[in-house]
């Protein structure tokens, strides 16, 4: 079943009571819609509104808490009929770093163009701003001091991920 915008953000706020979190996610799916929309434009395959609700969802389990908000979004997401969407959660932030530590099995790289830009538009926003990838890196650094090892290797993912979906889109 397709979830339009709307939909997408009345089941995030079924689960999430946080504000802060809600308008995160609600601009990751604004940022996530800008930026697939300008792939689009380039001659990409690609789903606007899909890549918009990927990122309204993204943080669908931090109602559940943390660490690994993402399975429990993706669990979340089966369980109310929309598997289709698990993967939005399961591919964000620093998971593969996550599933390798824990020896988890499954392969958490984003595999398709809307989910590859749902992670970079996460990385982009800070609480419910725009921000560069320079200052989300600080600010991740400082407060998961914890798990910096997770926060190397993923800085590195992301900035290859941004040079994969900016190469030409230098406009955004």
């Amino acid at each position: 079943m397709k979830l339009k915008p709307v939909e997408a953000e009345r089941l995030l706020r079924k689960y999430v009571k946080d504000e802060s979190v809600v308008k995160h996610c609600l601009m990751v799916g604004k940022v996530a819609w800008k930026i697939a929309n300008n792939l689009r434009k380039k001659g990409y395959l690609i789903d606007p509104e899909l890549a918009m609700v990927g990122g309204i969802l993204h943080d669908l389990g931090r109602a559940r808490g943390k660490p690994s908000h993402a399975f429990k979004g993706a669990e979340i997401l089966r369980n109310e009929g929309y598997p289709d969407y698990a993967r939005f959660c399961e591919t964000h932030g620093f998971v593969v770093e996550e599933a390798k530590c824990l020896g988890l099995p499954g392969n958490y790289e984003p595999k398709t163009l809307e989910e590859k830009v749902v992670v970079y538009a996460d990385f982009r926003v800070k609480k419910d701003k725009v921000v560069s990838l320079d200052e989300k890196f600080r600010y991740l650094k400082r407060i998961y001091a914890d798990v910096s090892e997770w926060i190397l290797e993923g800085e590195k993912r992301i900035r290859k991920l941004e040079e994969e979906l900016t190469n030409d889109l230098n406009d955004i």
